[in-house]
């Protein structure tokens, strides 16, 4: 299985997508602050097993960025 996640700055353009989601018969789900943070802790977390240290500050620079990013 295979993912793509879109993010928007408008409720209307991310309904033409959930809407042609539907229209193609795939599934679609809008997530909420929490969970695009959750994602945003994740990937610095899978990030730090790769290097084994991952300094605070770039984790810190992760979080922070998907915060400016999902503000719609």
């Amino acid at each position: 299985m295979q993912s793509l996640l879109i993010q928007g700055k408008a409720k209307s353009d991310i309904n033409i997508f959930i809407d042609l989601a539907k229209r193609l018969g795939l599934v679609s789900r809008v997530l909420s602050d929490e969970e695009m943070e959750e994602i945003g802790l994740l990937s610095a977390m899978e990030e730090g097993r790769k290097t084994k240290f991952v300094p605070r500050s770039e984790v810190r620079n992760i979080l922070n960025s998907n915060l400016v990013n999902r503000k719609i």
